[in-house]
C-alpha cells in the first residue's frame, strides 16, 4: 500500500512539473513574440503593435501566425474584429492568408 502512495504521489509530481514547464514554456514564446513585435513598432503599445503586426502585408504569413497565437495566449479582446475579419472558416493555405485553425483559437480565448 505504501508503494502505491509513493508512486502516486510521484506521478502527481512529474505532472506538476510538466504543467509547470510547459507554462513557463508558453509564456517564454509569448514575451519573445512581444519584444520582436517591438522592435517593429516601438512607438506603439505591446497591444497595438500586435494588432498591426497581425494585419501587417509586411510580415509573412509564418510571422503573423505566430503573432495571432500570442494574441491569443494574451486574450486581447479588442483584437477579436481584427481576427474576425481575418476568420472565413476556409481550409487553411498558409502561403496565402492567416492560418483559420489558429484564427479560431485565439478568437475563442479573446471572446
Amino acid at each position: 500500500m505504501r508503494n502505491r502512495l509513493k508512486i502516486a504521489i510521484a506521478g502527481l509530481v512529474i505532472v506538476l512539473v510538466g504543467f509547470v514547464y510547459l507554462n513557463w514554456q508558453i509564456n517564454s514564446a509569448v514575451e519573445k513574440h512581444c519584444e520582436k513585435v517591438m522592435q517593429y513598432y516601438p512607438e506603439l503599445s505591446q497591444n497595438e503593435a500586435l494588432l498591426k503586426a497581425v494585419a501587417s502585408e509586411e510580415l509573412s504569413f509564418e510571422q503573423r501566425n505566430r503573432i495571432v497565437w500570442t494574441v491569443g495566449r494574451l486574450e486581447i479582446e479588442k483584437a477579436l474584429p481584427l481576427l474576425k475579419s481575418f476568420y472565413d472558416e476556409n481550409e487553411c493555405d498558409h502561403s496565402k492568408r492567416l492560418c483559420q485553425k489558429e484564427l479560431k483559437k485565439a478568437i475563442k480565448r479573446c471572446d
